[in-house]
């Protein structure tokens, strides 16, 4: 098969986003959100979910198939929201049963979260939007009074320019770091004055 008939049929197929999204996660590519590499990431938002406290109401944007629900205590939320555009990995996420949980189809661009969510975290996600700035200070308006929002964003030179502009609008009242074979994340703590 021709490289520009592959062209034309995958262009068919990714004629949306949300068609790319639902054929990345069906087709395996973002199996590797599962594994061992993953997990010291997963974990460090983990713990930084806990410190927000209990009984919270999160939600999380790019929640794909729902892996970080294995690695919080039951406990650590009263209502959990997982927001994702690939319908494929929203029914993996529902099928696992995890209590007091909602998936919900849809893109971060145009969704309306509850209002005054305690926490909303941007998994691996932010920066796959149109306009990461303007989608950070969206979702900020829409956190209660002392609300956060917590972002694991993988480093290169454009996401590092975005978190200095996310820390101008916010300043960060916490920060990690994890690295593995395959890069540098950082994760920030943003608190609503």
């Amino acid at each position: 098969m021709s490289q520009t008939l592959i062209r034309r049929i995958l262009n068919k197929i990714f004629l949306s986003k949300k068609g790319k999204w639902d054929y990345e996660y069906s087709h395996g590519v973002w199996d590797f959100l599962d594994s061992e590499l993953e997990k010291e990431r997963l974990k460090v938002l983990s713990k930084a979910l806990e410190g927000c406290g209990k009984n919270q109401e999160l939600l999380e944007i790019g929640c794909g198939e729902g892996i970080l629900l294995q690695f919080l205590p039951p406990d650590s939320f009263k209502k959990y929201w997982g927001l994702d555009i690939s319908d494929w990995a929203i029914q993996k996420a529902k099928a696992k049963q995890f209590p007091r949980t909602e998936f919900i189809s849809g893109d971060m661009e145009n969704f309306i979260p509850q209002p005054n969510m305690d926490t909303i975290l941007f998994n691996e996600s932010i920066y796959y939007s149109k306009n990461p700035i303007l989608l950070f200070n969206r979702y900020l308006k829409n956190l209660k009074p002392g609300g956060r929002i917590l972002t694991s964003i993988y480093e290169n030179p454009q996401h590092l320019e975005w978190i200095g502009q996310f820390q101008k609008i916010q300043r960060p009242i916490q920060s990690w770091s994890v690295e593995n074979e395959k890069g540098r994340w950082k994760i920030d703590l943003y608190l609503k004055g």
